[in-house]
C-alpha cells in the first residue's frame, strides 16, 4: 500500500527538518512526499536536499494558503492512500505502517483518523480514548488534518478542499478546512473510521494566553462558525459550541486568568462571526478530475 503525503509549509525550518527524520525512520517504506513550498525564498532546499534518495521526494511551490496548497497538487499524486501532515508534525516510526494495517484489515474504512499525542504518546487536546465511526456530531474531537489518511477514491468523490478556510486563506477563517473536508466526505457516503491507537505527534494547544494566540484564536474560531453554518448545522449545536467557549472563559474566571478568559471570549465571538457569514457567498467545491492513471486505480 503506498502513501502520498501531501506537506504544505511556511515560515518553518527546524520543525521541518524533525518531520523529514522522522519520516526517514519509518518502518513502512512504500511512501511519497510531495511539498508544497510557500515560502518566498530558497530556504528549503538545504534542508530537503539530504533526503533525496532516502524516499521519493517532489519539492514544488503554490501561492499562500494551506488550502490552496494542497489542492495544487492533489491531481498528481499516485499513492492508494493521501496523507496531509502539518510542517510542524511528526511520526513515529511505525506509524504508516500502522495505518496500512488499519486499512488492508478495515475494508469498509474509505479513510481513518487518528489522535493528536505529544512524544511520549499521551492524547493531548481532550482526543477521545475510544475509537468508532466519524459522524457529523463528533468529529470535532475525532479530527486533526495531519493525522488523516483518505484512499484516494476519496480525493476523486470530495474533490478539493474549500481555499476559503484554512490557515493563510486571506479570508477570516482561519480554519475548519480539514473539518469541511471530512463532512463532505461523509455526506458523499464516505466511511471514516477514528482509531485512538493511531496519533500524530503535534505541538500542544497553547498554555501561554497572550495578544498572538488570542487574535489566532478568533481566527480559528471565525472558520469554525462558517464550517458549522456552510455545512447545516443546527443552531442547538452551535450553540453548544458557543457554550464551550464560555465554559473555559468561567473556568479563566475563577482561576483570576485573565488570559485565558480573553482567548475563549475571543473564540465564542469568533464562531458568532463565522456563523453570521453570508450563506450565498459560502464556497463549494466540485471534484478535481483525477489524471487517468489515478483514476484507474480508483476504479479498479
Amino acid at each position: 500500500m503506498k502513501f502520498s503525503l501531501v506537506l504544505a509549509t511556511t515560515g518553518r525550518t527546524t520543525e521541518l527538518s524533525r518531520f523529514l527524520e522522522s519520516l526517514d525512520r519509518q518502518t513502512m517504506r512504500d511512501f511519497e512526499l510531495i511539498v508544497v513550498d510557500q515560502n518566498p525564498d530558497d530556504r528549503l532546499v538545504p534542508i530537503l536536499a539530504p533526503y533525496q534518495g532516502h524516499f521519493p521526494l517532489k519539492h514544488q511551490r503554490s501561492e499562500r494558503g494551506l488550502s490552496r496548497a494542497r489542492n495544487s497538487v492533489l491531481c498528481e499524486v499516485r499513492g492508494e492512500v493521501v496523507g496531509f501532515p502539518d510542517d510542524d508534525c511528526w511520526y513515529i516510526s511505525d506509524l504508516l505502517e500502522r495505518v496500512s494495517i488499519f486499512l488492508d484489515t478495515h475494508s469498509a474504512a474509505d479513510g481513518v483518523s487518528g489522535n493528536c499525542i505529544d512524544s511520549g504518546g499521551d492524547i493531548l487536546r481532550r482526543g477521545p480514548h475510544s475509537s468508532g465511526w466519524i459522524t457529523k456530531s463528533n468529529l470535532f474531537h475525532r479530527v486533526h488534518s495531519f493525522a488523516m489518511f483518505f484512499r484516494l477514491g476519496v480525493i476523486a468523490r470530495v474533490g478539493m478542499f474549500d481555499e476559503a478556510l484554512g490557515a493563510g486563506s486571506g479570508t477570516a477563517w482561519g480554519s475548519a478546512e480539514d473539518h469541511d473536508y471530512v463532512a463532505r466526505a461523509l455526506t458523499e457516503g464516505c466511511r471514516i473510521y477514528y482509531d485512538a491507537s493511531i496519533g500524530v505527534c503535534h505541538p500542544d494547544a497553547p498554555s501561554v494566553f497572550d495578544e498572538h494566540e488570542i487574535q489566532k484564536e478568533r481566527s480559528y474560531a471565525r472558520g469554525q462558525g462558517r464550517f458549522l453554518r456552510k455545512n447545516g448545522f443546527s443552531r442547538g449545536y452551535f450553540a453548544y459550541r458557543i457554550a464551550r467557549s464560555l465554559g473555559g472563559a468561567a473556568i479563566g474566571a475563577a482561576r483570576l486568568d485573565f488570559g485565558k478568559i480573553r482567548y475563549h471570549w475571543a473564540a465564542a465571538f469568533g464562531k458568532l462571526e463565522g456563523w453570521r457569514s453570508n450563506p450565498a457567498r459560502l464556497s463549494t467545491h466540485r471534484a478535481r478530475p483525477l489524471p487517468p492513471a489515478s483514476r484507474k486505480d480508483v476504479l479498479e
